[in-house]
């Protein structure tokens, strides 16, 4: 029995240190996906106040950089569109 409680400590410890990693790494991944989704939702508030103007960084390669890169092409289309409507 004492050899069993002797390593009872060591193991606590090992897995409050494995949970502490996985809460960090966790972390971590959800900033890196939700980092960007939340500039693109600025990015697109800005489209709605007609402010054009704004680039977006595209600075990843998955489909969260496409989507980026839409918003980059998509906002001088709609200032023209807009500018155009506004001579009439």
């Amino acid at each position: 029995m004492a050899e069993i409680n002797k390593n009872t400590r060591p193991r606590i410890l090992l897995c409050v240190v494995a949970l502490l990693l996985s809460t960090i790494a966790g972390v971590m991944t959800a900033r890196w996906v939700t980092l960007p989704l939340l500039r693109l939702n600025e990015a697109a508030k800005d489209i709605a106040a007609r402010k054009f103007d704004r680039a977006f960084a595209v600075s990843r390669l998955d489909r969260v950089g496409e989507l980026a890169q839409s918003f980059n092409e998509m906002a001088p289309q709609l200032k023209k569109v807009f500018s155009s409507f506004g001579r009439k």
